[in-house]
């Protein structure tokens, strides 16, 4: 017989087919929740854009000449945020939607495809060759898909981005927007003070005492000695000069406001990363090799993927670094906070490339053994697989009184497969012809190795080798 197997179409059907659900289990799933994230978003921002398009209260003309400086400070800031808020543009994830819904569509009539080619091949063993290059151009069709999937989860992630970044600055803006109503209504109160001593103190008493001591000490307490010595001054001193006692305490209250925003900004900053570095370590997820041998769908987090496959865990330090994190947060240590944050987050890449290496790897040792069984099996031997993903597979393949051990089947670091072979040979039979036979039903199996080698030297050339010094031997005996 030639030709292409029946198994080899049914395997290429079953890549494009993990292909598929592999995109349904995680890249639909990501731009689904990006949708729907993106959603709220731009409800906030188009509730934020409503708020900073509010009109704030004018000054009569009278005012505007006497606090000229003020205002203009006041109209400026103002003048930023509208300038801003004209700009702003929101990205639509419309198209995206529609994408999606086509590329469904795609996979839906591929998968008709692809049972139409496991029905046509159902009653067929050998001569397969037709439907293996349309299986092939089918796979591809999946792979080209897949691109357009990732294209999508790249463009949704990178305008999601783009509105996230619009909405923290919308918040930023309205929090401004804020403080110039809050400027506004300490100037009124302002020029209501210039004739009255009261004013003044109550201004002063405004001022958040423990922020002030805080983050301005001395120069509240420089503050706190010029109003008392001012209103001790006389009537007239207090009426003239009262403007210039308001203008500390203004200048200092938005020095304080500034002050505390730069300190929340980065507080806020810090306990945002805080918690999105626990995502973070969330977001590494591994399906559960054993899981998968048994037919079963069961995720594992990285930590206990590392304890059950790589015999080792970042589990403790990260803890420690948490609550090392927690305890600078709570200090408001936060430059010291977000370093660490930093350190950790890279950390946790580290550790996850490992154990998507080894996850690989346990996947190319599952598939190795599978295939080693359906050559042996094609041979007509009988088998027995013993092991596990942790510790490794173990095969024995008997045919009559011959044995063949496969001892050891592994991947290295560089993804070379490593297969042990210890051969028993049978009554009659010779180690080059069985490993011959085993080498061309490994390489129909997909597992492409040239030679079997035995004590150094080639187990499948062996017998000529050895012929061939035979015969140079009689030969040499008649001469």
């Amino acid at each position: 017989m030639s030709g292409r197997k029946r198994s080899e179409v049914v395997d290429l059907l079953s890549s494009g087919e993990r292909i598929r659900k592999e995109i349904l289990s995680n890249s639909y799933k990501n731009i689904n929740s990006i949708l729907k994230k993106n959603e709220k978003v731009i409800e906030e921002i188009e509730k934020g854009l409503k708020i900073l398009k509010e009109l704030l209260p004018t000054f009569p003309e009278n005012i505007k000449r006497d606090y000229e400086k003020d205002i203009k400070t006041i109209e400026a800031s103002l003048k930023i945020i509208n300038n801003w808020r004209d700009s702003v543009k929101i990205e639509k994830l419309d198209k995206v939607e529609n994408d999606l819904k086509k590329i469904d569509s795609n996979f839906s009539t591929m998968d008709i495809k692809a049972q139409e080619l496991r029905n046509s091949i159902s009653g067929k063993d050998w001569y397969c060759d037709q439907e293996y290059r349309e299986a092939q151009d089918l796979v591809k069709q999946y792979k080209d898909l897949e691109k357009k999937v990732f294209s999508l989860r790249d463009e949704t992630t990178e305008k999601f981005f783009h509105n996230s970044e619009v909405l923290e600055k919308t918040n930023y803006n309205i929090r401004n927007k804020e403080e110039l109503k809050e400027q506004i209504r300490n100037l009124e109160n302002r020029i209501e003070a210039d004739n009255h001593k009261d004013q003044l103190i109550k201004e002063f008493k405004e001022i958040d005492s423990i922020l002030a001591n805080k983050f301005l000490s001395k120069e509240y307490k420089d503050l706190e000695k010029s109003l008392n010595e001012f209103i001790l001054k006389d009537t007239n001193h207090i009426n003239i000069h009262s403007g210039q006692i308001y203008n500390k305490i203004t200048s200092f209250v938005n020095k304080l406001v500034f002050e505390k925003e730069k300190f929340d900004l980065k507080k806020e900053k810090t306990e945002r990363e805080f918690e999105s570095l626990k995502l973070f370590v969330k977001s590494f997820e591994f399906k559960d090799i054993e899981a998968l041998i048994e037919e079963r769908d069961e995720i594992l987090d990285i930590f206990t993927f590392q304890e059950k496959y790589c015999n080792e865990s970042f589990k403790e330090n990260y803890l420690d670094i948490l609550r090392c994190i927690d305890k600078n947060i709570k200090n408001e240590n936060f430059d010291e906070a977000l370093i660490a944050l930093k350190t950790t987050r890279d950390l946790i890449v580290k550790e996850s490339n490992k154990c998507t290496n080894t996850y690989e790897r346990l996947l190319k040792e599952q598939d190795m053994v599978s295939k080693i069984v359906s050559a042996v099996y094609e041979l007509g031997y009988d088998f027995q697989v013993d092991g596990d993903p942790r510790d490794g597979y173990s095969i024995e393949a008997i045919l009559g009184d011959e044995i063949i051990n496969f001892d050891k089947i592994s991947i290295d670091e560089n993804g070379t497969p490593i297969i042990d072979i210890d051969h028993q040979e049978g009554v009659g039979g010779t180690c080059g012809n069985t490993m011959g036979k085993l080498l061309k039903a490994l390489q129909y199996e997909g597992i492409f190795i040239t030679d079997i080698t035995k004590n150094g030297r080639s187990a499948i050339y062996l017998d000529k080798e050895e012929n061939k010094w035979k015969n140079t031997n009689k030969t040499e005996a008649r001469r």
